[in-house]
C-alpha cells in the first residue's frame, strides 16, 4: 500500500529558496492528499548533519540538491555533486531531485552520468505547475526532467557520432575561455601535443574549415556538446 507521508531534505545555500520550495510542496500535498515533513539545509555540514546524525536509520524519501553549494568545513566535499554522490551511498533508496541553476549541456550530462538523480529541474524552468507535475510523478517512481534537461538529451542522443570524455572536458575547457594549452595540459593530465591532436581530430568531426577556436566552441554548442 503507498503511503501518504513523505520525508524530504531540502538543500540550498539561500534560504530563501528553501523556503519557497517548502511553501510549493505544501501546496502540493495539500491538492494531493499527501504529508511531508520537510528538513532544510543551508551548507553541506548542515546536511551531512542530518544524514549523519539525524537520518541515520529514519528514512528519507526525497532529497532537493543545489548544485551550486559552497565546499564543506573540512574541506572534504567541495561541491553539491560530491554531496549527491555521497548521499546517493549513504541513503540509496531516497529519490535525489538535483536542482540548479546549470544550463550547459556538458554539466547537465556530467550530472545525469555521476548522480543519475530520479529528478533534474533547471530552475529557469520551474513554475508551480512543474511542481505539481513532477512531485507525484516521483512519488510513483517515474523519472522526471524539466525541458531544459530534454531537450539537452533530445540532442545528444540525436547525432551520429559521440564524444569520449576526455573531448567533452576539453571542449568544456575552452569553452571557460581557457586556452593555455599548459593550463588544459594540467586539467586533462595529457601531453600538449596530445591535446592538438584531440583538437584537430573535433574540427575535422565538426568540420569546422578554419583553425579558430571560436569556430569549433559554435558548432560544438549548436549540436549540444557545450
Amino acid at each position: 500500500m503507498k503511503k501518504s507521508r513523505y520525508h524530504i531534505i531540502l538543500i540550498d545555500d539561500h534560504p530563501v529558496i528553501t523556503e519557497v520550495f517548502a511553501d510549493i510542496l505544501g501546496q502540493v500535498a495539500k491538492k494531493h492528499g499527501f504529508s511531508f515533513h520537510i528538513k532544510a539545509a543551508h551548507t553541506i555540514d548542515d546536511a551531512l548533519y542530518l544524514f549523519e546524525q539525524v537520518y541515520t536509520i529514519r528514512p528519507v524519501d526525497m532529497v532537493f540538491l543545489d548544485m551550486r553549494l559552497p565546499p564543506s568545513s573540512n574541506g572534504d566535499i567541495i561541491s553539491g555533486e560530491d554531496l549527491g554522490l555521497k548521499i546517493r551511498k549513504a541513503k540509496p533508496k531516497a529519490k535525489i531531485i538535483v536542482v540548479t541553476m546549470y544550463n550547459d549541456h556538458y554539466r547537465i550530462h556530467n550530472i545525469l552520468k555521476h548522480i543519475k538523480p530520479e529528478g533534474f529541474l533547471v530552475k529557469d524552468d520551474l513554475t508551480i505547475a512543474e511542481f505539481d507535475i513532477a512531485i507525484p510523478r516521483l512519488i510513483e517512481g517515474l523519472p522526471y526532467y524539466s525541458k531544459t534537461v530534454i531537450e539537452s538529451l533530445r540532442q545528444y542522443i540525436s547525432h551520429d557520432f559521440t564524444l569520449d570524455a576526455t573531448d567533452r572536458k576539453l571542449l568544456h575547457l575552452l569553452s571557460l575561455g581557457i586556452h593555455r594549452m599548459k593550463t588544459i595540459s594540467n586539467n586533462l593530465s595529457l601531453t600538449v601535443s596530445t591535446i592538438e591532436k584531440r583538437k584537430q581530430h573535433l574540427k575535422e568531426i565538426f568540420n569546422v574549415k578554419g583553425g579558430e577556436d571560436w569556430e569549433l566552441l559554435k558548432k560544438a554548442r549548436d549540436k549540444g556538446f557545450i
